[in-house]
């Protein structure tokens, strides 16, 4: 469903202008579905990996395994893009290219959106990855970490202003919102949320009595929806772009993310079980193909295909072509190219 908001974002169906102003605006911060998938990330890495990489190799399987888990596909589809873009020029950037299979563009201005312009997200993702070791020792506060690496970001936006190269941490805005500096408060409540909860299943309490209401669950679909609301209100072209906006989007919206995922673990709800239901677990499952080929080369060919105003066709047929990519390349690789179980795993 972040993936959905994503889409939406990038091919908005309603006009900006007339009746159906307000409803532009409203679709067009849903740029937030990337916030959902940063805190879930932080969420679900923390349900698997907070209990500690104290046997030997653990923290090389655990790379392997988060190196295979985005690298493969997302390296067909850079190479197609790049391919596809060189045939038609006859040129090619290698330094884009070399920037975006090693996933460091997010880093630069210039290249940020280059190539497969939606992976500029894998670059903070990537960043949070390598923080799990760190994190996943006890001793060390999660919290703590925000203030430093937001400290390390401004400093580094700072030193790089005026004379960055390629527009390397070239302005505060792309480190608030492009880079894992920005982004840390967004995994770090993610984060928190599975010490939470692992902590419920501690006391062996998970989840909560059918009969109780799920204020977690409603609270955070309310607060994510004044929120939208209130970034539209601020939209200038987007929210997040405002000064209000922006702390609304960095500082609050993680926190509603947060809500309505402790209310999925541990509350009974229709959106539970709608989001447990089989169809809604595949299109689950293949997400990321979605995320990847929703728009670039995958797109601009199905679109070619159809009448560009199908747009509700556009996105049945990527919806269909994502599910069939993770069936027949994502998870191949990934039990070809995976770590194998070991006795402990098993």
């Amino acid at each position: 469903m972040a993936a959905w908001l994503i889409f939406g974002f990038h091919f908005n169906p309603f006009a900006p202008a007339g009746a159906t102003h307000w409803l532009h605006a409203f679709v067009r911060e849903w740029y937030t579905g990337v916030t959902v998938f940063f805190v879930l990330s932080g969420l679900l890495l923390g349900l698997r990996y907070q209990s500690g990489f104290s046997a030997p190799g653990t923290i090389g399987r655990y790379l392997r395994s988060r190196a295979v888990r985005i690298l493969p596909l997302y390296w067909l589809v850079t190479l197609l893009t790049f391919g596809v873009a060189a045939f038609s020029s006859h040129q090619l950037d290698w330094l884009a290219l070399l920037l975006n299979l090693t996933l460091l563009r997010g880093f630069f201005e210039e290249y940020l959106l280059s190539g497969v312009s939606q992976g500029w997200s894998l670059t903070t993702e990537a960043g949070f990855y390598l923080l799990v070791p760190l994190l996943a020792v006890k001793r060390f506060s999660a919290w703590w970490l925000v203030p430093l690496l937001w400290a390390v970001g401004v400093l580094l936006a700072w030193l790089s202003a005026g004379h960055a190269w390629h527009g390397f941490m070239q302005s505060y805005g792309l480190m608030w919102h492009a880079t894992p500096f920005g982004r840390i408060l967004d995994f770090v409540v993610g984060w928190q949320v599975a010490r939470w909860y692992r902590q419920r299943l501690a006391s062996h309490v998970s989840v909560a009595p059918r009969r109780r209401f799920p204020w977690l669950t409603c609270g955070g679909v309310v607060g994510f929806g004044v929120l939208l609301v209130a970034l539209a209100a601020l939209s200038n072209p987007v929210g997040h772009e405002h000064p209000l906006g922006a702390a609304l989007h960095n500082l609050i919206l993680p926190f509603a993310v947060a809500a309505l995922l402790a209310g999925l673990l541990t509350e009974h709800s229709w959106l539970r079980t709608l989001l447990a239901s089989r169809p809604l677990q595949v299109l689950g499952l293949s997400s990321y193909a979605f995320f990847l080929l929703h728009m670039g080369v995958a797109q601009r060919a199905v679109s070619s295909l159809l009448n560009h105003s199908l747009l509700p066709v556009q996105f049945v047929l990527l919806q269909l072509l994502a599910v069939g990519v993770y069936y027949l390349i994502e998870r191949p690789l990934d039990r070809v190219l995976g770590p194998k179980p070991t006795i402990d795993n098993l």
